[in-house]
């Protein structure tokens, strides 16, 4: 199964991948991907600056934290300080502050 994301590219970056994406005879989403795999294979884990960031919220509650959190970003941006999650185990309502 795949995750749907988008992303903005510059005009050139977009006119190279349609143009490379023809003479390979594959979709841009596929070149992207496969860009992403030599990307990520090329750092090693100790050494990538961005899995500092892993924690760095504490521990939420939120199960949903990864999947969820440009919603949960958007709320507090709006000025909704409290937001709401469904507590599995009580079917009540639980607010992050």
């Amino acid at each position: 199964m795949k995750i749907r994301v988008q992303i903005y590219l510059e005009p050139k970056q977009d006119r190279l991948l349609e143009e490379l994406a023809k003479v390979r005879k594959v979709s841009k989403a596929s070149l992207i991907r496969e860009s992403i795999d030599r990307y990520l294979e090329a750092i090693p884990p100790d050494q990538d600056p961005s899995l500092g960031l892993i924690g760095l919220a504490g521990k939420t509650g939120f199960k949903d934290l990864a999947r969820r959190h440009d919603e949960y970003l958007a709320k507090l941006e709006r000025g909704d300080q409290r937001l709401k999650k469904k507590d599995n185990h009580h079917g009540r309502a639980r607010t992050l502050r």
